[in-house]
C-alpha cells in the first residue's frame, strides 16, 4: 500500500498505482512481498531515496533498480507518470545487456515449467486482435 493511502488529509491520485506497479514487479521477480506490513512501508519513507535492502539485495539490473526507485518515491509527487513508467529505458528495453522482457521471462517460466508461451508468435496473436 502506498504511504498516503492511510493519510486522509491528502487527495489521493493515480500516483498510487504507480507505487503498486513497483511491488507488483518486485513480486514478480522475487517471489516475495517487498513491504511485510504498514510499519515496513513507514520505516522506508524515512530511509527514503535508497531502496528497500530487499531490492538492493534481489540481483537485480541496475536500470531495473533505477525504475523501481522511481516508481517506490515515498513522495507522490516524485513518482513518474504512467506516461514516465512507459518511456523508461528499462521498460522500453533500451539499456544495452538489461532484462529482456520478451526473452527472459520466456526463459524463467521455461524453467519453472509453467507453459510459457509461444514468444515468437506472441505479438503477432497480440496484433491480430487489436487489428479485428
Amino acid at each position: 500500500m502506498a504511504p498516503e493511502v492511510l493519510d486522509t488529509s491528502v487527495p489521493k491520485t493515480n500516483r498510487i498505482d504507480i507505487w503498486s506497479l513497483g511491488c507488483i514487479i518486485y513480486r514478480m521477480f522475487a517471489g516475495c512481498l517487498l513491504f511485510k506490513d504498514i510499519p515496513e512501508v513507514y520505516r522506508y519513507t524515512v530511509t527514503a531515496p535508497s531502496l528497500p535492502p530487499a531490492v538492493r539485495d534481489a540481483g537485480f539490473s541496475d536500470s531495473c533498480m533505477d525504475f523501481l526507485r522511481d516508481v517506490l518515491q515515498p513522495s507522490p509527487e516524485d513518482r513518474p507518470s504512467a506516461e514516465g513508467c512507459l518511456e523508461a529505458a528499462w521498460m522500453m528495453n533500451k539499456v544495452p545487456g538489461s532484462y529482456s522482457i520478451g526473452g527472459d521471462l520466456y526463459e524463467r517460466l521455461s524453467e519453472l515449467e509453467l507453459g510459457a508461451p509461444n514468444i515468437e508468435t506472441f505479438s503477432e496473436r497480440v496484433a491480430n486482435r487489436a487489428g479485428g
